[in-house]
Order: structure tokens, then sequence, then C-alpha cells
């Protein structure tokens, strides 16, 4: 794709998911990381990612309706507001939202910006604008914890166990239904 992303097309979706759709052990199907937020050009524009991944989820519906098709996003508070806002109800694009906002590697004065509290406001934002019908995961930030920004070349410390159980539960208290990790 002239974006440079990789996205897959319905005649790979449909090999991959002939090939696991019997494995017990798969739960949920994601197709790309943050492809609306991030890769918008794989569509022509956000709206037609949007419509893209929309897409994606009714194929592997028809392919293996057992199974759940989940989507990410990046979800700094502009990001909330602008992409994660057109994803949601009553735009559904996929069965399960996940978004990943890193408040203590991008907490101190770093180009993405992000604080504790605003991890908390997007996850309880995204439970109001789904009316609590659609379930949310939040990607919790394990290592690779560079708090001066992404650009700082090397991880200066991992989380440590307080800050772990922080991100942790901060998004179950307000309403995810569970963490990726």
């Amino acid at each position: 794709h002239p974006s440079g992303a990789r996205y897959p097309n319905a005649a790979e979706i449909e090999q991959y998911v002939n090939a696991v759709s019997g494995d017990p052990a798969h739960i949920a199907y994601m197709w790309m990381d943050e492809p609306i937020s991030n890769h918008s050009s794989i569509g022509g524009s956000s709206e037609g990612t949007i419509a893209l991944v929309r897409q994606w989820t009714e194929t592997t519906h028809r392919l293996d309706p057992r199974r759940l098709v989940a989507t990410s996003e990046w979800a700094n508070y502009a990001g909330l507001l602008n992409t994660q806002r057109r994803i949601s109800f009553p735009n559904l694009t996929a069965d399960v939202y996940s978004y990943d906002h890193y408040p203590i590697e991008f907490a101190w004065g770093s180009e993405r910006g992000g604080t504790v509290t605003q991890f908390a406001y997007i996850a309880e934002t995204y439970f109001k604008w789904n009316f609590g019908l659609v379930p949310f995961f939040a990607w919790v930030e394990t290592a690779d914890v560079r708090p001066k920004g992404a650009s700082n070349p090397y991880t200066q410390y991992p989380p440590t166990q307080e800050q772990l159980r922080m991100i942790s539960w901060i998004p179950i208290v307000h309403g995810a239904k569970g963490l990726c990790w």
C-alpha cells in the first residue's frame, strides 16, 4: 500500500480465519494495530479506514461467527475526541475496542503528553460513549518505559509493582472488561 502500512485483504482474512477458527485457544481476532489513528490513509481517509475496519469485522463474522473481532487505537486526549468518537456507538466497527495510553511513559513533558487522570477519563469515556454495551480493554505498559518521551532511545526503568497495579486497576475500575499486555 502507498502509505507503507500493511493490512489484510479479504483473501488473507479468509485464509487465516479458516486456519485458526477450530482452535479452542483462539478467542478473538485483531487485524491491525491502530488502523484508524495511525494509518487513516489505508482507507483514503479516516472515514474510509473506519469502513475498512468494519468490513474486516463483517468478513470475519461471516467466516467465524463465534469469535470476537477487536480493534485497538492510540488514545491520548485529542485522539479520544477525534478518532475514538467516530468508532463509538452507533458507528460500531468491532466487537471489542481497546486503547493504549501510557501515563507513566508519557507523563513528564513528552511530545505525546498523557497523565494518569487522562488514562482514567479515557476509560470512563469509552464506557459512556458505548453505553456500557461494547466491551473495551486497555493495554498495560509493562516495559519500554521512556518517561522523557518516545524519542528517548532507551528505557530508563521498568514500571514498579505499584505502578503496574495502578495502571491495571484504573481501567477496570472505570469500566474496562479486560487488559492486554
